[in-house]
């Protein structure tokens, strides 16, 4: 399991902007190493913010590949979809050949699906980098603590999941919308780095969960990620 690195910042604008440095920097690496970046984005306000501050730094990103590790199983163009919202932040048209959204399909199993062919298609895995933030409840992505909607890869098998097992169909989430799709943690851990943005006082017991080692599903996913950071405005020493 990769060692959580944990990074602190004073306040959330602060570790917003420190969580877009980082993307920044893992994006300038892999273009210089592959030529072309694969991040796994995220939803959330958390997420609003980050995607907002890349936008101001002026951040480009005519080389990324945008995938998502979870969306709301609604038609494409809702307000309410990971998608809309980020290419709303980052300016990114959701028609971008590189900006690869979850469709929407007759039911949330035919979705999770065709989004497992596109990964596997495009040979999006390794992503170069997953964005994830943490939920109150713990949830990261759309796999709650104490379900079995996602398969859990075993670490050796972890790259060489066959893509049934890299997406999974969420028909009864905890929380709205209950039909969702999520990428399961054999393939959010398939990462060169995970970073995991956790900003709030709401997101103490959650985050202390995540550092315990509990049995969560942040820590699923960072038993197979290379490097696994924490940015989040909490004081650790006070926890």
């Amino acid at each position: 399991m990769a060692t959580w690195r944990c990074e602190e910042f004073g306040d959330a604008s602060a570790a917003y902007a420190g969580a877009a440095r980082r993307i920044e920097k893992a994006a300038q690496d892999a273009i210089v190493r592959r030529r072309v970046f694969n991040i796994a984005l995220t939803g959330g306000r958390a997420a609003n913010q980050i995607y907002r501050s890349l936008k101001a730094a002026n951040v480009a990103t005519d080389r990324w590949r945008c995938w998502f590790g979870d969306e709301r199983h609604l038609p494409v163009g809702d307000g309410e979809r990971n998608s809309t919202m980020a290419s709303d932040a980052l300016t990114i048209a959701e028609a971008d050949a590189a900006f690869y959204s979850v469709p929407f399909c007759d039911s949330v199993e035919l979705a999770a699906q065709a989004y497992a062919a596109a990964l596997v298609e495009y040979a999006a895995l390794p992503f170069d980098l997953v964005l994830l933030s943490l939920g109150e409840d713990g949830h990261v992505a759309s796999l709650f603590p104490g379900r079995h909607d996602a398969s859990i890869t075993p670490k050796s098998e972890i790259g060489t999941a066959p893509a049934d097992r890299l997406v999974v169909a969420v028909p009864n989430a905890p929380k709205p919308p209950p039909e969702r799709i999520s990428l399961t943690p054999a393939a959010l851990s398939d990462t060169r780095e995970l970073l995991l943005c956790v900003v709030g006082a709401g997101k103490r017991a959650a985050l202390s969960a995540v550092l315990d080692g509990g049995e969560v599903p942040a820590n699923t996913i960072a038993r197979g990620a290379r490097q696994a950071t924490i940015i989040t405005d909490q004081s650790l020493s006070r926890r």
